[in-house]
């Protein structure tokens, strides 16, 4: 697993290991899961988790950042951002939240999974990716963000893995479980996805932004004199999908 490097804070492995928690095994479902993206190849990649998540702007559980991508805002993630600095050389990072290692294996594996596949997203059409994040944008009021397609290529490459490791029987019973224990769109988007049904991630994306005229919204957004700091950041995706 030359490609992965896996760090963490020493008060969060103090505090995980004052748990039981078995570092080797949560390196081993790591390397489990990185076997199903072969095409990560050369392509060097940090998963890092610290202890003290306060301050963190974004709440979701797992983060992927394209390091090459100027606004990856890594830098909004102080301790990250240092140990990137330090390793050097590095394609993409993905932040953990620490909480996430309360959780069981199956739900470290698919969050886990589901940000790899982003990485996917981005080494096979980088433009995809970013007119998929700008789709999730514009497009809030129409589409759900958890069935836009770069969130749900996510979720379906996760369940897919999840199957492969773990067995389908096991994974809808958890999948149930969770849905009972919390009501959150999420398990019912996992629970619809017919991992057998042909998904193109690309031809998504393009179909919903012909359909949709994003570009002509994009262009409209130009006059406006006071952006929003999420339509700076569309027109920054934009700008950097046509690179």
């Amino acid at each position: 697993m030359v490609n992965m490097l896996l760090q963490y804070s020493p008060l969060l492995l103090t505090h995980l290991e004052s748990k039981n928690w078995d570092k080797g095994q949560f390196e081993k479902l790591v390397a489990k899961i990185n076997s199903f993206f072969p095409e990560f190849g050369d392509y060097r990649i940090m998963i890092f988790s610290t202890h003290d998540d306060t301050g963190i702007f974004n709440s979701a559980i797992a983060t992927m950042f394209p390091l090459d991508y100027p606004n990856s805002r890594v830098s909004e993630y102080e301790d990250l951002s240092s140990a990137c600095k330090l390793k050097g050389d590095l394609h993409f990072a993905i932040y953990l939240r620490s909480d996430l290692f309360e959780l069981d294996e199956i739900a470290q594996a698919i969050n886990i999974s589901h940000e790899f596949q982003h990485i996917s997203q981005y080494i096979n059409d980088k433009q995809a990716y970013f007119f998929g994040c700008i789709i999730r944008f514009l497009l809030v009021d129409k589409i759900p963000e958890l069935k836009t397609p770069v969130e749900y290529d996510a979720e379906r490459k996760s369940k897919i893995i999840a199957y492969e490791l773990y067995g389908s029987q096991k994974i809808d019973e958890w999948i149930e479980l969770w849905a009972r224990k919390r009501k959150h769109d999420f398990f019912d988007v996992l629970k619809n996805i017919d991992v057998g049904a042909s998904y193109n991630f690309s031809r998504e994306v393009l179909s919903l932004w012909e359909e949709n005229r994003i570009k002509e919204k994009i262009d409209k957004l130009k006059s406006v004199e006071k952006r929003t700091e999420d339509e700076e950041t569309i027109f920054e995706m934009f700008d950097y999908a046509n690179i």
